[in-house]
Formats: C-alpha cells, structure tokens, sequence
C-alpha cells in the first residue's frame, strides 16, 4: 500500500512540477515577445519624429513664401503621406500595445496619429485656404506648427521609456 502511496504521490509531484514549468516557460515567452513588440514600436516611433521633423521643416519653410505671395494658400503643402502607422494593428491586436503603454502614453500615440494622418492633412488644407480668406492664414500656419511640435513631444516621451524587467509595462527613464 506504501508503494501505491509513494507512486501518487510521484505522479502528483510531476503534474505540479511540470505544470509549474510551463508556467515559468509561458512567462518567458512573453516576456520575449513584449520585448520584441516594443522594440517595434520603438522603431516605428523613431521613424515617425524624423518624418515629424520633416513636415515641420518643410511647413515651416513654405511660410514665408505664402506671406510674401509667392504661393497660393491652395499650392500650400502638408506633408502627412510619409507617417508609417503600421505595427499598431499588430500590437493592438495582440495585447502589448495597451499593456505596455498605460492609458497615458497610448493617448499621447494616439493623439500624433490623429494629427499626422492623411486625413488630417487635407483637413488642414482646407482650413489654411478658408483662414486665409479671413486673413488669418499665417497665424493658422503657426497654430499648426506649434500643434506639431506638442505632438512630436509627445510622442518623444513615448519612445524615451523602458521595459520593467518582470512587468509588462514601460517605466520612465
């Protein structure tokens, strides 16, 4: 009857011990996989403040030109085409978009993709043409670069976080 008790008690040690295993498997595995979302996300964010800066610099350069004349407010360009949001669906989708950024920092990716899209773009187009009907192009123009720069800073301090080491969840640097 010992040898009855000794072989349950074995069999229920394994069941535990490997359960356990591959619970500390399934942990690690998502931990790599947080880690490897976010350094995709990283990188798209890195690629988002350059085009950032490009659209800044070439809204910034055409003000000047629009003042003295020499182009029209519909010739006016905003530069949205270039902005890549594609690694969202796929992170959003798993889960590590949300768990890795809080409800802040989603926020603040959200907000830059609400500005620099397509959409927007053409919006601002057609409010820099109706503002500068009314004589308030320039001041239109400025109101958007500054909206950009906040923007781009938000998204900055996005990029300037990093993972905890057994968390799913970005602390500050």
């Amino acid at each position: 009857m010992t040898t009855a008790f000794t072989n349950s008690l074995w069999l229920f040690l394994g069941i535990v011990a490997g359960s356990l295993i591959q619970l500390l498997l399934q942990y690690v595995e998502r931990q790599r996989q947080a880690s490897a979302a976010l350094k995709v996300l990283q990188n798209e964010i890195i690629f988002n403040l350059r085009v950032a800066d490009e659209f800044l610099q070439i809204v910034e350069d055409q003000i000047r030109p629009l003042q003295s004349g020499e182009i029209e407010p519909r010739d006016f360009y905003f530069p949205t085409h270039s902005f890549d949001y594609s690694a969202l669906g796929p992170l959003n989708n798993s889960g590590f978009l949300h768990l890795l950024l809080g409800p802040d920092r989603m926020s603040r990716l959200l907000r830059f993709q609400g500005f620099f899209n397509n959409a927007h773009g053409s919006a601002l187009s057609h409010q820099l043409i109706s503002n500068a009907n009314s004589g308030k192009g320039i001041q239109f123009l400025q109101n958007v670069v500054k909206s950009a720069k906040v923007h781009r800073s938000g998204l900055e301090s996005v990029l300037n976080t990093r993972k905890k080491l057994m968390h799913l969840e970005l602390a500050d640097r």
